[in-house]
């Protein structure tokens, strides 16, 4: 009774985050028929390569960069309750689009359930654990955080919100490749 009760939920918000999705798809500007996307696009200073993380076992590690590929990091935190569903639908997203990222996953330090749930995903996965000084320092300001980075390891993109991730996948071209 209760998977029943958990698949009838995820359903809803599966339904409603599509319906979302489509609405801001329809909700186009006249002058270039682009979405109107609520994104936050920010260009920091500072570099998120150069910061220094925790590997899954504790190792110190960094950020890289794929030239060849689209960077994306994204941010997960044990005690967010919509964290690992929201992780799901981006994994989804990028198995059906069959997309080809450099992805990197950073979890709050002590997050071992985080850590087996991600080894479950895709054992391969690059996870790093971080502290909220990483945090503070780049003002993330909510969780999860998918975020783009640039050739130079900036920060140029971040969305709480998969599908309007999802947007920017289909609009690369004019947005993503040119930064």
């Amino acid at each position: 009774m209760l998977n029943v009760i958990s698949y009838i939920l995820f359903l809803i918000l599966s339904i409603s985050y599509s319906l979302r999705a489509l609405q801001t798809i329809t909700n186009m500007d006249s002058k270039n028929s682009a979405p109107i996307l609520n994104y936050k696009k920010i260009n920091y200073s500072k570099n998120l390569v150069g910061y220094q993380l925790k590997g899954k076992k504790g190792e110190t590690a960094f950020f890289e960069i794929h030239p060849k590929y689209l960077n994306i990091v994204v941010i997960l935190n044990s005690n967010c309750p919509h964290c690992i569903e929201h992780f799901e639908e981006f994994w989804n997203i990028l198995t059906y689009r069959n997309l080809k990222v450099s992805l990197q996953i950073l979890i709050n330090e002590s997050s071992d359930k985080l850590i087996e749930y991600l080894d479950l995903v895709d054992p391969h996965l690059s996870v790093f654990q971080y502290n909220n000084d990483l945090i503070d320092e780049f003002q993330i300001p909510y969780y999860p955080a998918f975020i783009i980075l640039n050739q130079q390891g900036k920060i140029e993109f971040i969305t709480p919100d998969v599908y309007e991730l999802d947007l920017l996948f289909l609009r690369r071209d004019s947005l993503l490749i040119n930064s």
